[in-house]
């Protein structure tokens, strides 16, 4: 009777020991909805733990990709811009041509856009988004995001103005007018419409003349006339003129 006890047991053990070998299969599926849900609530570190895997066991690359993009997202979330567009650069560099794949540029202008504090502190990051939203734009055209990317590349390329007019203006007030002219015709070759601008054409014909440039210095001097005849650049300009004259 102890014998068949003994056999007993050891088949019970054997049946217990194959049950505990046989693990679940992967399903990507499963996995990438409890990534989401643990993302949701918070726990991100989890969740991009999760997503990792996912990205190694799927190897029919149906979910790998989004999990990439979440891992993204998920920074975006911790307020982490640096690892944000470096994820957002590796669904890209992965995935180039994936449907998603214009959403994770106008994301990268977006965590760059975010981080613009003005003509003075956000000049670096307004050149980024600008460079991200228009790369947007060119590589997909059709890509839902643009009517907003146009907006933020038309605010972008006024804080990058903004900037050099800043620069060009912190030139001029010091009489170094090779820098100033140097800023702002680097300004108007960036952007034309700069060309029209009174603050603009009045430092440019006055740092001209201090030069001894007298001829372009005119022809700044008659075009600041003629767009803007009424203008209070118009009568600072012909001011400084004539002081630098006198001088």
């Amino acid at each position: 009777m102890a014998k068949y006890l003994i056999i007993a047991v050891s088949l019970l053990m054997l049946v217990a020991c194959s049950s505990a070998d046989k693990t679940e299969p992967f399903n990507p599926e499963r996995e990438f909805t409890k990534a989401n849900e643990e993302f949701e609530d918070k726990h991100r570190e989890d969740a991009r733990q999760r997503f990792e895997n996912i990205i190694r066991m799927d190897t029919q690359y149906l979910y790998a990709p989004l999990a990439q993009l979440r891992i993204a997202d998920s920074y975006v979330a911790d307020d982490d811009p640096e690892l944000a567009i470096e994820e957002f650069r590796r669904f890209l560099d992965t995935y180039p041509r994936h449907k998603y794949a214009a959403y994770a540029q106008y994301n990268i202008g977006l965590v760059y856009f975010k981080l613009i504090k003005g003509p003075e502190r956000g000049y670096g990051a307004a050149l980024n988004a600008l460079d991200a939203f228009t790369q947007l734009n060119e590589l997909y055209p059709r890509n839902p995001y643009r009517q907003d990317a146009e907006l933020k590349i038309e605010y972008s390329e006024r804080i990058i103005a903004e900037h050099e007019l800043m620069v060009g203006s912190f030139y001029f007030f010091r009489k170094a007018y090779n820098g100033a002219i140097d800023r702002l015709e680097g300004l108007i070759e960036a952007f034309p419409k700069y060309g029209d601008d009174p603050e603009v054409l009045w430092r440019l014909a006055v740092s001209h003349k201090g030069l001894g440039n007298d001829e372009t210095s005119s022809e700044y001097l008659q075009r600041l006339e003629q767009l803007h005849p009424d203008s209070k650049y118009l009568k600072k300009a012909r001011k400084y003129i004539s002081k630098l004259k006198d001088d």
